[in-house]
């Protein structure tokens, strides 16, 4: 393999993207063009729809009595009624709360009840490394120096972006 290969590789690669390139922007022309010619029958059926939602959920706040039992029923895949919310815990002041369970829990039911993450801090730790005073492997930490990786990026637009995107996405769908 020379340089020379390599150009030549090179320039297919960009040449595949360029038309990749083409393909998307055409594509999003047409999206484009698509939005514009659905978006005002899109907006006006969501209102229509959010009218009819409200409509239906006043209507049934307004006559709980309809739905004693059974509690809920379904007319045309619609499921209406009532249903008892999912209980939920509200913690004004979590450091108070905190504070009540050690003062009424054993350190076993503490432990269960409080939750404590400690990581190591790695944007401080890099800070470190630069300070020749201090040592980072008395801590159990190793710096492994970046190896040289193959670069093959284009310098690019927006629309390159997305084909570098959509490339992405094909290579996690071969992997």
């Amino acid at each position: 393999m020379d340089l020379k290969q390599i150009e030549t590789l090179a320039h297919t690669y960009r040449a595949d993207r360029d038309h990749l390139g083409v393909l998307v922007s055409a594509l999003q022309r047409d999206l484009a063009a698509a939005k514009e010619r659905y978006l005002p029958g899109i907006k006006a059926a969501v209102q229509r729809a959010a009218g009819a939602k409200e409509a239906l959920h006043n209507a049934v706040e307004g006559a709980p009595e309809l739905f004693q039992k059974p509690k809920t029923q379904v007319f045309h895949g619609i499921k209406t009624g009532w249903v008892k919310a999912k209980d939920a815990l509200e913690i004004p002041d979590p450091a108070a709360t905190v504070a009540a369970i050690r003062a009424h829990c054993t350190d076993e039911q503490a432990a269960l009840l409080i939750a404590v993450k400690e990581t190591p801090n790695k944007k401080a730790l890099e800070r470190m490394a630069e300070d020749p005073n201090l040592h980072l492997a008395e801590l159990g930490v190793a710096l492994v120096p970046g190896a040289d990786q193959v670069v093959v990026h284009p310098v690019d637009s927006e629309v390159d972006k997305l084909v570098g995107a959509l490339l992405a996405e094909a290579e996690q769908a071969e992997n």
